[in-house]
């Protein structure tokens, strides 16, 4: 039997894949992220935080290398350990290939690949949202349902970043789609965004700021037993580490590996297939490897309801 799926070769399958990964974890980058196709020796993973950005000091005396011009300017080592190892596949009998007509088969297994690939970057999603509770990172805005959220509420939040010294342009604002429609429905936002004076929505009427902050909707955000509605952030409060596997010791014979790693948002894979040709049937499987941490507890602020 012909090593494609649909007309797709490995390589395909294994693209697909990883664009659909990708796209799925896009908000991950709000975090600092170490996502690398290498496959390492032993499970953790030493990468670097970055500190925000720090007021520049008056250059008079001073040496170049003066403690008061360098503090806070060094990056701080964060151990991730790579403790997260999840897979999903399908597979594909030689009856249903010869079955199914062509024009069915190509929707069947993008949608295929799309439900096995969201449902890893689901769960990976949820991890690392379920990582943000009281007992790590203790700060929180005031409590306010979603209902009741308005403009009013997010000044009130970004007063209490600036004081607390966020850099509100690099800031990210991570809520659940309660509140993302709240805001959305907000007259004050809305007028502001049809005015020109500041713009809210891009065309295609996804987010682009509110109040100077960078907003993202997260639908898979867990309530973490803790009411969690959503958080304020910056890159480095947690640390996420990402890698690709070798190839399987299970003695099936490997059709096929890749570990692929994608340009823009760096989400790592594994891509393995193999022929079985026992149950005559292609088996396709994708897998992640990861790890996460708490970083700079004090650049996270938790949004609760009541």
């Amino acid at each position: 039997m012909s090593n494609t799926f649909a007309g797709m070769t490995f390589t395909n399958i294994a693209q697909r894949g990883l664009e659909v990964l990708s796209k799925r974890l896009l908000g991950l980058n709000i975090f600092t992220t170490d996502f690398s196709g290498d496959v390492i020796q032993g499970t953790k993973v030493q990468t670097r935080i970055i500190p925000a950005s720090s007021a520049p000091v008056a250059k008079s005396t001073l040496a170049y290398n003066d403690a008061t011009i360098l503090a806070g300017e060094t990056t701080t080592e964060v151990e991730v350990e790579l403790s997260r190892r999840y897979v999903a596949g399908f597979e594909l009998t030689d009856d249903e290939m010869a079955k199914i007509g062509a024009g069915v088969m190509n929707d069947t297994k993008d949608k295929m690949i799309e439900k096995k690939v969201n449902a890893l970057a689901d769960e990976m999603l949820t991890y690392v949202f379920g990582l943000i509770v009281a007992a790590s990172y203790n700060n929180a805005f005031d409590a306010v349902a979603a209902v009741a959220a308005d403009y009013d509420d997010l000044i009130d939040w970004r007063t209490k970043l600036a004081k607390a010294n966020f850099p509100i342009q690099d800031t990210a604002l991570v809520m659940n789609p309660d509140f993302i429609g709240a805001f959305l429905k907000d007259k004050t936002i809305a007028q502001l965004n049809s005015s020109g004076i500041a713009a809210v929505t891009d065309g295609a009427g996804a987010m682009v700021r509110l109040a100077g902050m960078r907003p993202y909707e997260a639908v898979s955000l867990p309530t973490n037993s803790q009411k969690l509605a959503g958080f304020a952030c910056l890159p480095d409060c947690l640390a996420i580490a990402m890698r690709g596997l070798p190839a399987p010791d299970s003695g099936v014979p490997t059709e096929r590996i890749e570990i692929l790693t994608d340009p823009q948002t760096g989400a790592t894979m594994t891509y393995y297939a193999y022929r079985d040709s026992d149950y005559r049937r292609w088996v396709h499987t994708f897998e992640t490897y990861y790890g996460a941490k708490k970083a700079n507890a004090s650049n996270l602020y938790r949004i609760v309801t009541p």
